[in-house]
């Protein structure tokens, strides 16, 4: 009787992928990639599944392997782009974000990437065009929303930070009601309800995005955005401080500056007198 075990698959790679074995799947797509070494497809889930991990340069390697191996893989190209915008290397991501377009002159989400790094580089009129582009093309891109709104901000245009925002929390709740178990929708949805300034809302969302967190994971994906458990921490201290709970603004402070030490804005809070 044969009692050898089957071959793993690309398959079982990403059923373990999507149940959150991210371990696991990397082990499997290792597999996968040693009986075929050209598979871009294997190398760019396995560098999806190091980035969940946190493990940006395993990703970056395992992206640039994928666009290697298949130069018009877009979806590779985004998620490199998105990882160098994450670490702020802002020409890389350009660049990936560019060769995106290049191949395909209306995805969205290469737009919405270039308008966050105008944004980044205060260059607002590009930001602006990019953006407005991306919602031209899907009126559903959260970070072409959110990031219209902080231009508005940028700019203290109160009434379009207000505009932006709420259609951002409108796609937000949209999601939570998809995957009300996903710590991201609350998140982003706290994100668009501090651009306006509802502290007290924002910080509910906030909670909720805490508490749905996976214990020991620190970084968290939606919309083509990223953001860490520090974010999740601090956006909660913030809140409290604006809202006169300085208590609890401090525990707060004190968890994130456990994550990140050298944080400025959490030894500010930590640091507030009553």
């Amino acid at each position: 009787m044969n009692t050898s075990r089957k071959p793993a698959t690309f398959d079982d790679g990403l059923t373990a992928q999507m149940r959150g074995d991210f371990g696991s799947a990397i082990a499997i797509f290792e597999q996968v990639v040693e009986g075929h070494p050209t598979s871009a497809a294997a190398y760019h889930q396995m560098g999806r599944c190091h980035m969940k991990l946190g493990d940006f340069a395993k990703a970056i390697v395992c992206f640039e392997t994928a666009i290697r191996l298949g130069p018009d893989r877009i979806a590779a190209r985004l998620d490199l782009g998105m990882l160098y915008l994450t670490e702020r290397d802002l020409p890389r991501a350009k660049a990936q974000f560019l060769r995106a377009l290049g191949i395909n002159g209306s995805n969205v989400k290469a737009m919405s990437g270039l308008g966050i790094i105008y944004y980044y580089e205060k260059d607002f009129g590009k930001a602006i065009s990019e953006l407005q582009d991306a919602c031209a093309l899907n009126p559903s891109s959260f970070a072409a929303h959110l990031y219209m709104a902080k231009i508005h901000e940028a700019l203290k245009n109160p009434p379009g930070v207000q505009q932006e925002a709420l259609k951002s929390a409108a796609i937000c709740q949209g999601l939570i009601r998809t995957r009300p178990e996903q710590p991201e929708g609350y998140f982003f949805l706290g994100e668009t309800f501090a651009l306006q300034g509802e502290r007290r809302p924002a910080l509910q969302n906030y909670l909720i995005a805490k508490d749905f967190s996976p214990a020991g994971c620190m970084h968290f994906f939606a919309f083509g955005l990223h953001y860490t458990l520090v974010d999740n921490y601090l956006g909660i201290a913030k809140c409290y401080m604006l809202l006169g709970e300085k208590r609890y603004a401090r525990y707060f402070g004190q968890l994130t500056l456990k994550l990140e030490p050298t944080n400025p804005e959490a030894k500010e809070i930590v640091a507030a007198e009553d």
